[in-house]
């Protein structure tokens, strides 16, 4: 018995060490991850999706955990709704961004607004998996088994104001986003996981409106 053991102990360690280097991200080609997810994107006219978010404040001791819903119909439609522990709704619609927080609802021109406009620009790009021309960020590439992982830092000071460094993690199969790690200023970041992903059900013009 005692001589059985060294060898189960080696084997799960190898095995043990494969599937995490299976996990493990190394750098992928740009031109050729960009390919394959423009070829992916094309057949997806919309989204919808739960998601799951872990935002951290370095000041403050407990992460705070949102839930919610999202949705995306081409080709610049978007809505946003956390739902848990509060209510507030982000609607993308063109040039147009509603900001329904309870009962008090602002409305944006994002042509206006140049922080907004990158910032929708950015959202958009990411779902529609065409964030390779944008000249206003470096853009790094990197793939695993499962997923490919893309990193995007702002040239712009505006933007790196706000942003310091967004990660995308994309799902090979199906090429939608599954996982986006936004860092800010400080330690502060926000971590928001998609589950339940359905791609190309028909959504009505109403869920991107504010009535």
């Amino acid at each position: 018995m005692h001589l059985k053991l060294p060898f189960i102990f080696l084997t799960f360690l190898f095995f043990s060490i494969s599937a995490l280097s299976q996990n493990e991200f190394v750098s992928a080609d740009k031109e050729k991850v960009a390919k394959t997810l423009e070829k992916q994107s094309v057949s997806i006219s919309s989204i919808s999706s739960s998601f799951s978010q872990e935002k951290h404040i370095s000041q403050i001791e407990m992460d705070i955990h949102s839930e919610g819903v999202f949705y995306f119909s081409k080709p610049n439609k978007i809505r946003w709704e956390y739902q848990k522990p509060y209510s507030y709704i982000i609607l993308i619609n063109g040039d147009s961004l509603t900001i329904i927080n309870d009962d008090a609802v602002n409305k944006i021109d994002v042509q206006n607004n140049a922080i907004f406009k990158e910032i929708n620009k950015l959202i958009l790009a990411s779902i529609s998996g065409d964030v390779f021309d944008n000249p206003d960020f470096l853009v790094s590439v990197f793939e695993n088994r499962k997923f490919y992982k893309i990193e995007l830092k702002p040239k712009t000071e505006s933007i790196s104001q706000i942003i310091t460094q967004m990660e995308l993690f994309i799902d090979k199969s199906e090429g939608t986003v599954q996982r986006i790690k936004m860092f800010e200023t400080g330690d502060d970041f926000s971590e928001m996981i998609f589950f339940d992903t359905k791609n190309n059900e028909i959504l009505s013009d109403t869920i991107f409106c504010h009535n």
